[in-house]
């Protein structure tokens, strides 16, 4: 139940709407060539699931991963696009 102390307060910060909080990757996706290399988390926010399930589609032979450093990897675009477009048929 509300009562005057706390009806009049802000809304937590982590329940507050975020108007921007689209990476910019992904908002401009669109714009970039097939041979341009993105991030997992990149490729994870395209297919709009975990980074660990893009890990699994790896395993899988689904997607390609280019490993740049011992620690880092990523994804060609084109790659990417023709695994959505896979999916997208065979729905």
């Amino acid at each position: 139940m509300l009562n005057d102390k706390t009806a009049n307060q802000p809304v937590p910060t982590q329940f507050a709407y975020k108007a921007n909080s689209i990476p910019l990757t992904l908002q401009q996706v669109n714009l970039l060539p097939d041979e341009a290399n993105v991030t997992i988390k990149t490729v994870a926010g395209l297919c709009g699931v975990s980074k660990s399930t893009i890990e699994r589609l790896v395993k899988a032979g689904k997607l390609t991963k280019i490993k740049v450093s011992e620690r880092s990897s990523r994804f060609k675009l084109g790659d990417v696009r023709a695994y959505l477009a896979s999916q997208a048929e065979g729905e």
